[in-house]
């Protein structure tokens, strides 16, 4: 058993990544931490949505220290996102 619970919206189709900090700030969120991995990270794929919340002044931090299959204890060693006061 699961239960979903729906954004208030879903933005979907090609190029809306360079629209995530708009919509963002529209729906009234706060500082955004962005969890990619490091290959997405490296190959660019993530830029639209990092460069979209500079823009808007949302970015508060970037997590892509994330190994392969990675345990649930990777995440919360690193201590980064909270010191950022991301949402």
């Amino acid at each position: 058993m699961w239960n979903w619970f729906s954004p208030k919206g879903i933005v979907f189709g090609e190029g809306k990544a360079a629209s995530t900090g708009l919509f963002a700030r529209q729906w009234g969120r706060g500082r955004a931490l962005v969890i990619t991995g490091p290959f997405l990270r490296r190959s660019g794929v993530v830029e639209p949505v990092l460069q979209s919340l500079r823009e808007e002044g949302l970015l508060g931090a970037v997590f892509s220290d994330i190994p392969s299959e990675p345990i649930y204890i990777s995440m919360w060693n690193n201590k980064y996102y909270s010191l950022r006061k991301c949402e």
